[in-house]
């Protein structure tokens, strides 16, 4: 019953959002650029919407699986006023995730289109460019929960991205490669990215915009594309800092894989299909393919090393110090992961013991569950379920946020913040820690949008608080402010906890657990 009550509030809340935009005035001011001039919708606090503007070709036909291409301008196209107040039509994707609200009203394969938030009176603001989460299969920036308004409000200029997921953002495949000149494929989600990244270089400060001071955020697969920006050199001297909410390059589940895995795994598709060669591909409509695909169980797709935009792994590029060097502030959740993803099914957690406890952990690590519960000590229930849920995090998401905290932090050590993030959502959630995504509301000041759950002021306070730390570190490059409790560095071993009441936590154990369970 709770499971279906969860589901209606999301779908009210969708018809409740949809029109949002399309009702509001046209602003009277229009943005010049050489690909057109832009009216947006007026808000409030005389902040401007510019939504659904192209960044890149549409990527169909022939452009499937290809990289971006800039868009074509001309004298008629800069003379030419394009209606910015609808979002886009978001990429192509299955519905996976109840908890995601769309503004858009469609999906296309033509969907390379991003949104800006800027006051009226901004000049030289700093820039924020945000990644949606999704796994990197779904997902939207038109999606409610990353709405820019509240940032803009602040003197913040909110850049939401749309970018090509699963299949057509992801597939690696022989006769791709030899399409390039670097003998590589995939990544093309990513390289969508880094399109929209320099198109804000070049176009920002005509929304009031400084383009020296471009901020990178995302959350789960967004902040797993932040770490990928940092680490590929089409990014050079583009960035100043970066935010990241839940994972990065050096997981277990996310990290990237070679290049010949992706192509075998482009081949194996083609031939689950029934077609012979990549044309064929191309030939089916985006529909076809998603939905054939998908029937394939064919549904997650991940970054490869490509040559290009990524040279080496992940992992030896950042102990090498080979990135785009930049303060970063990041972070996790204290419910990446739920405790059943360890325990499984539990029918009574009071009557849990530590026998169970140590059986869960044996099947888990055969060979090495000894090692395992030293690093996750637990014998009462109560103690049990939190170290499950820690492991499980750790499993997800937390290990592969810190091993990225940490190797930035060593060769940068007095420009790295990480936090963690502890407030569960009201009701009519049941979680015993802060969800997987459950921060974003907080973080982007956009608990009105959801209408699911009943805030509190104390949910109120805990965003408003948390915004106060990413405004200054997005303007700053340093979230520390006079009236907010100090942010220590993690080269202190030591993280900020967020909540009503914000604490810092010594987190000197994180690093003896992970140096153990990286090599399991």
């Amino acid at each position: 019953m709770k499971t279906i009550k969860i589901i209606k509030a999301i779908l009210l809340s969708l018809v409740m959002l949809s029109p949002l935009y399309t009702q509001a005035a046209l602003s009277s001011k229009n943005v010049e650029l050489a690909q057109g001039r832009y009216q947006g919708v007026a808000l409030e606090q005389n902040v401007i919407g510019y939504l659904g503007i192209p960044y890149a070709k549409p990527p169909i036909g022939q452009l499937r699986w290809q990289l971006p291409q800039p868009l074509t301008t001309s004298k008629q196209t800069k003379k030419q006023l394009n209606l910015a107040n609808e979002f886009a039509a978001r990429c192509m994707q299955n519905r996976v995730f109840d908890d995601i609200i769309f503004r858009s009203q469609q999906q296309s394969e033509d969907c390379l289109y991003l949104n800006v938030w800027s006051r009226s009176d901004n000049k030289n603001a700093p820039v924020y460019v945000y990644f949606h989460g999704g796994g990197f299969i779904v997902g939207s920036g038109d999606e409610a929960r990353y709405d820019g308004e509240a940032f803009a409000k602040q003197g913040i200029v909110f850049v939401s991205v749309n970018y090509r997921l699963g299949v057509f953002g992801f597939l690696s495949h022989p006769e791709l490669s030899k399409e390039t000149q670097y003998q590589g494929s995939g990544n093309y989600g990513l390289y969508d990215q880094q399109a929209a990244i320099q198109w804000v270089k070049d176009n920002i400060k005509q929304f009031g915009g400084n383009p020296e001071h471009i901020v990178l955020g995302g959350e789960s697969a967004g902040s797993i594309s932040v770490s990928a920006q940092l680490l590929t050199s089409l990014n050079k001297n583009l960035l100043k800092g970066a935010t990241a909410q839940s994972g990065s390059m050096l997981g277990l589940d996310f990290s990237s894989r070679s290049l010949s895995t992706g192509e075998s795994e482009g081949l194996a598709l083609q031939q689950a299909l029934g077609l012979q060669n990549l044309e064929q591909m191309r030939e089916l409509t985006a529909e076809q393919l998603l939905k054939q695909a998908t029937e394939k169980r064919f549904v997650w797709f991940r970054p490869v090393i490509d040559g290009n935009f990524f040279t080496d792994d992940p992992h030896k590029l950042y102990a090498q110090g080979k990135y785009n060097q930049v303060p970063l502030l990041t972070g996790v959740n204290s419910q990446e992961s739920a405790y059943q993803a360890v325990l499984g099914p539990v029918a009574n957690k009071q009557k849990l013991t530590q026998k169970d406890w140590h059986a869960a952990i044996e099947k888990l690590y055969p060979e090495n569950a000894d090692k395992v519960k030293v690093l996750y000590p637990a014998s009462t229930p109560e103690q049990i379920i939190e170290m499950a849920q820690q492991l499980a995090s750790d499993r997800f998401l937390s290990m592969s946020t810190w091993l990225w905290a940490d190797a930035v932090s060593q060769k940068q050590a007095t420009q790295v913040y990480y936090y963690l993030y502890a407030r569960p959502r009201p009701s009519p959630s049941t979680d015993r820690g802060a969800a997987h995504a459950a921060e974003i509301e907080y973080a982007l000041g956009n608990l009105r949008y959801n209408k699911v759950y009943d805030w509190q002021p104390a949910d109120y306070k805990t965003s408003e608080q948390m915004q106060k730390y990413f405004i200054q570190f997005i303007k700053t490059l340093n979230p520390n402010r006079v009236d907010m409790p100090k942010w220590p560095l993690f080269s202190q071993d030591k993280r900020l906890v967020l909540d009503e009441v914000i604490s810092v936590e010594d987190i000197g154990y994180l690093r003896e657990r992970y140096k153990v369970l990286q090599k399991l």
